[in-house]
């Protein structure tokens, strides 16, 4: 093992670690690349070293970790557990002051019950490490709640929920109204905002990860 220019910590390594000095017998290891489970046509085959990170790098997105988190947190504070008489039913995420999108199965028994007054966005709820839990601040619905929505597809129902396709109406949403701006209030000292849509367009690639938070 050698390191350029110190080649007194590249034997400290070697007298910690002697395996590193080890010769690698498979240095052209046959790798794969898929998408989705299937092999990509155009995706290396060989990992020869030093060439692995070369063969993969072209692939992933370069990540500002310090952005990432930023962003992360902000969104955080935005988002909701959507409960029903006091029973969790789904997540929600802020799009306005006093406005929650969330699905239409997570609220739908509410609403054709007439018991929409009966949903509370609770902001700010998370488990800490030693499981302890932070109630966070529960909003109240307000009585006509349900601003707008959408169903669901009934293939949502199935074991197979893309066949067939939901159609262009099927979208599986509901606006809820809540009887407080809470996005305009202070959040740990911080502004807690809502999700806005970008100004422009962004490109979304086939197969690219997505987070729900």
């Amino acid at each position: 093992m050698r390191l350029k220019g110190r080649p007194d910590v590249g034997a400290a390594i070697a007298t910690a670690c002697p395996e590193v000095t080890a010769p690698h017998q498979d240095l052209d290891s046959d790798i794969q690349v898929q998408e989705a489970g299937k092999p990509q046509q155009d995706g290396p085959t060989k990992a020869a070293a030093p060439g692995f990170e070369r063969n993969i790098k072209p692939r992933l997105h370069n990540l500002d970790i310090h952005t990432w988190t930023t962003k992360m947190a902000s969104i955080e504070r935005q988002v909701c557990r959507v409960e029903s008489n006091g029973n969790a039913a789904g997540t929600g995420f802020l799009v306005g002051p006093n406005a929650v999108l969330t699905n239409w199965h997570v609220v739908k028994d509410a609403a054709h019950g007439n018991q929409i007054a009966g949903i509370t966005c609770r902001f700010d709820y998370y488990r800490s490490d030693g499981n302890a839990r932070n109630p966070g601040i529960p909003v109240a619905v307000a009585g006509d709640g349900c601003v707008s929505h959408r169903a669901y597809s009934q293939a949502e129902t199935t074991p197979a929920p893309d066949a067939p396709e939901p159609t262009g109406d099927e979208l599986d949403f509901a606006l809820l109204k809540l009887a407080e701006p809470i996005g305009n209030a202070d959040a740990g000292g911080h502004p807690r905002g809502w999700v806005v849509l970008p100004a422009n367009e962004v490109p979304l690639e086939k197969g690219a990860p997505l987070l729900i938070v």
